[in-house]
């Protein structure tokens, strides 16, 4: 290309010569030696004065052609204000997309080049309302132009914020911040995003600035959580206790409101990520979640309070307590579910020098997270769940940990499902309200044993076993129990004094064990007494026990003769999968002489038959072999092993995994049932 003859064609009166030559100009320029070429020969001023006077085709060439010649850093001795406000101007008016693709992309240039435009261009009226209603357009260039403008503007005002003095509130670019973020929420640009994230697939041009976007806005929230809250922010919360329509009772004031104490401002106190240990109260994106909290719905914050303060003080869901929580677990839930930094993709930043990089910390394996953008709708949504599971469960302020545990696995359960991405911020509010409190809890449980198989595998082991001897010691002592207890037994065929009923109870001297049998003519309610019992049967005689199941219908019988424990019985299975035999149990002498046994029991149900058969075994100091005793230990460990790790006990045993726990309150419950009584 002849750049001579391009610029001299630039200035020609004639306007189809001019159109030619901004047509061909906008196609090579991004040549860096056609570029300088162009330069050197004085052809930004034509092509300013073009950008200036022209329309149409002409002016969406001449703007191209300006945008590129910026984009390979050159040129900009031909910014001045007049093409600045030309530009603005025609972002506000013109229509035609043509013209505005460009427009915009000559305004990406100038804010990302760090020359402290955007200010100026945010106080021109209807600017930024501008932009974002073109986060709306079909055409996916001027969509993606809109949004990296976005990005530029918001880094630009975020640098300027830092620069003119940090995070003090009293600081004009920290006010104009402010303001700035105000106008963002106002006009909606994050749910406008939010919309573009969850298009289906996501264009290509589009993906670069929503990864920007996203990281921009994770890096606020990150830099938001570790503004302190100082003496400065007292306003704010003079607000939040306006709104209350609250009194002051005995000094008393923040603390109706959920604070810990009368001072709220150090329970916003940022405590490093790196170093946590319990809450933090992450700085300012604490108090600005509260604060959103009180203004999305006033009269829903003032029943919210009055309902807690109707109730017993121990029984209160503290709300700024709980807010702050939320907020904790929102931030842990978008920042510990990313990957490893160092795999982040790097795309290049609209806002910094041409050329460089930045890392993507939100990119999630380089996809688009949309929730994220819906922070204070979340925020909202997950604050009311923590009051409907605190009311479900029938916590008391000591269990606010134990709430705070299930919010976190209700966030996991209902933001880390397959279908999320696809899935509207309403559906998720809706969601996180009404997943069932049960449904919940077997999560949760879930979630500890997967903890208890990765985490804490070694420990947890050694906790199951410790609680399986426990079980078994327990058990054990039950089944002698149960023989303690004494049974009624039917006899076959009236036996040899024509009796119909026996009555069997273990009776353990100091020295001995035996089992005293009384043989009745018909079963009665009264436990008899030992002296109406005058057969024994000492224990200490037994050899074999005889498990034979006898079906009523035939004379065949199988029979088991149990000197050892074997820990899965073919007995046990046959009793559960034949629910109509009788199962008798004979205790043989040891005598190999003896004819008859010394006694035969015949249970009238297999529960029954489980605990005199393996009660017997227990007595003879053999182990038991029946799979329900079996079970029962199976779900004594299990359960034993979730209580522990949820620390629903905590005697400096087992599992430790948060906090202190107090005692298990015991009001209420008594000793009416048969497990009760003591050892």
């Amino acid at each position: 290309m002849n750049v001579v003859e391009v610029v001299e064609r630039l200035g020609s009166e004639q306007e189809p010569v001019r159109k030619l030559a901004a047509f061909k100009l906008q196609a090579h320029i991004s040549d860096p030696s056609i570029a300088d070429a162009f330069v050197a020969v004085g052809g930004v001023k034509p092509l300013r004065t073009l950008a200036l006077t022209s329309t149409g085709n002409t002016l969406a060439y001449s703007l191209t052609s300006l945008s590129n010649l910026l984009d390979v850093d050159r040129g900009w001795d031909g910014i001045d204000a007049a093409i600045l406000d030309r530009i603005v101007s025609l972002v506000i008016k013109e229509p035609l997309v043509n013209i505005l693709r460009p427009a915009l992309s000559v305004l990406v240039c100038l804010v990302g080049h760090g020359r402290g435009q955007g200010h100026g261009m945010l106080r021109t009226k209807g600017f930024l309302e501008a932009i974002v209603n073109r986060l709306g357009s079909a055409d996916h260039v001027l969509c993606a132009n809109s949004l990296m403008l976005i990005n530029a503007l918001t880094q630009d005002a975020w640098n300027a914020k830092n620069m003119g003095g940090g995070h003090s509130r009293t600081n004009s670019h920290s006010k104009e911040w402010e303001g700035f973020v105000q106008e963002m929420r106002r006009l909606g640009v994050q749910r406008a995003v939010s919309t573009l994230m969850q298009q289906t697939p996501t264009p290509d041009l589009l993906l670069p600035p929503l990864q920007v976007f996203q990281s921009l806005t994770l890096t606020l929230l990150h830099s938001w959580s570790r503004i302190r809250v100082d003496p400065s922010h007292l306003s704010i919360l003079d607000t939040i206790w306006k709104e209350s329509d609250l009194n002051v009772i005995s000094g008393t004031k923040w603390t109706k409101l959920g604070f810990a104490t009368e001072f709220p401002l150090g329970e916003f106190a940022f405590v490093g990520r790196e170093e946590e240990r319990g809450e933090c109260g992450c700085g300012w994106l604490g108090l600005s979640d509260l604060v959103g909290f009180v203004e999305k719905d006033r009269e829903g914050f003032r029943k919210l309070l009055l309902e807690q303060l109707a109730k017993p003080e121990q029984l209160r869901c503290p709300l700024a307590r709980a807010s702050i929580t939320v907020t904790n677990l929102l931030y842990a839930h978008f920042s510990l579910s990313m990957p490893d930094p160092s795999s982040h993709p790097k795309i290049e930043s609209p806002f910094s020098p041409r050329g460089s990089t930045m890392t993507l910390s939100t990119a999630y394996d380089n996809g688009l997270c949309p929730l994220l953008l819906s922070w204070g709708s979340l925020h909202h949504a997950t604050l009311l769940a923590f009051f409907r599971l605190w009311t479900e469960s029938h916590a008391i302020i000591d269990d606010f940990d134990r709430v705070k545990d299930l919010v976190e696995v209700l966030l996991s359960t209902v933001m880390s499902a397959p279908d999320t991405k696809d899935k509207g911020v309403k559906e998720v509010e809706r969601e996180l309200f009404e997943f069932e409190y049960r449904l919940l809890r077997r999560l949760q449980l879930e979630r500890l044993e997967r903890v208890q198989e990765r985490t804490w595998e070694g420990p947890v082991r050694d906790l199951t076993e410790k609680i399986r001897r426990e079980a078994w010691t327990f058990v054990k002592w039950q089944r002698i129990k149960c023989l303690g207890r004494g049974e009624w037994f039917p006899i076959e065929d009236g036996g040899k004094r024509g009796k119909k009923w026996r009555f069997v109870i273990l009776e353990e001297e100091k020295t001995r064990k035996c089992l005293r049998i009384g043989e009745f003519d018909t079963k009665d309610d009264t436990k008899p007494t030992l002296d109406m019992l005058p057969e024994k049967v000492d224990l200490s005689l037994a050899g074999e026990i005889t498990s034979a199941i006898k079906s009523p219908t035939s004379t065949q019988s199988n029979t088991s003769t149990l000197k050892s424990r074997p820990r899965s019985s073919s007995l046990a299975n046959a009793l559960k999968s034949t629910p109509t035999t009788i199962p008798q149990i004979v205790v043989k002498a040891q005598s190999p002489n003896a004819r008859s046994p010394l006694l035969t029991l015949n249970p009238q149900t297999l529960h029954s038959h489980a605990e005199w058969l393996d009660g017997l075994l227990i007595a003879l100091g053999r182990e038991p072999v029946c799979a329900e005793t079996e079970g029962r230990v199976s779900v004594l460990v299990s359960t034993g092993v979730k209580v522990r790790l949820m620390e629903l006990r905590n005697e400096g045993e087992g599992v430790k995994i948060s906090g202190v726990v107090g005692e298990i309150r015991r009001e209420g419950v008594g000793v009416g049932f048969y497990y009760g009584d003591p050892l």
